[in-house]
């Protein structure tokens, strides 16, 4: 809310909103999902939004693909927000310089979008990207599909990704991804030797919005 707000945007949000049924479908629960689809899409035709913003990568994903799959033309366009925000005027703040590294999700590489999230995060003035060894259509998942299991090969994986993040010697992890974030977060609350508690060598983990809301000079476009 804060970024579009920064851009006079004032977004409609639905009380009548649900979740998305990403995981009941995973899950093989087909009827459940089909009945969150079909109340979801009435909820945004009835309001007449012509365009949906995602934060959450998995969110759009089900929109984007098995929406479409199961229901052909939605009526509204989806996008994800650092798509919605490319080519928008936003106003930075000068903050200090700072080093992050950027986890592509899954859900965000389903949908070939790589390129949009980082032109976001390089319009940050100070901030670099410092890229994992294993990035784009070749980053590592967080370990975890439909929250169904998190077990030693899962938490292998995360274990992997969050030691590539720490190569890199960022000082923050950016996500796209409400699931990727919990899980990796997870993996490190599990594994001290990463770096959590106290240790000055800790990573920051911070989703993409609120990296570019906090740089945000809020005086600009307010509404």
């Amino acid at each position: 809310m804060k970024i579009l707000n920064s851009i006079a945007i004032v977004p409609a949000v639905s009380k009548e909103e649900k979740c998305c049924g990403h995981d009941l479908l995973w899950a093989g629960d087909e009827k459940r999902f089909k009945a969150l689809m079909k109340a979801n899409i009435a909820v945004i035709r009835e309001s007449g939004a012509k365009t949906v913003v995602f934060t959450c990568a998995e969110c759009l994903r089900t929109f984007d693909i098995d929406y479409r799959r199961f229901s052909g033309d939605l009526g509204f366009e989806v996008m994800h927000i650092s798509e919605f925000l490319k080519d928008k005027e936003l106003k930075f703040v000068n903050g200090k310089e700072e080093n992050i590294t950027y986890h592509d999700p899954c859900r965000l590489r389903h949908l070939g979008k790589y390129e949009e999230p980082r032109a976001v995060l390089k319009r940050i003035p100070g901030v670099k990207i410092k890229e994992m060894a294993h990035n784009k259509d070749r980053a590592i998942c967080c370990g975890v599909s439909a929250l169904l299991t998190c077990g030693p090969v899962a938490r292998e994986m995360q274990i992997e990704r969050l030691t590539e993040a720490k190569q890199t010697k960022a000082s923050k992890l950016v996500v796209a991804c409400p699931k990727c974030w919990i899980h990796l977060d997870c993996a490190y609350d599990s594994n001290p030797e990463l770096g959590m508690g106290n240790s000055k060598d800790k990573i920051q983990m911070e989703d993409l919005t609120m990296t570019v809301a906090s740089r945000l000079d809020l005086k600009f476009g307010k509404v």
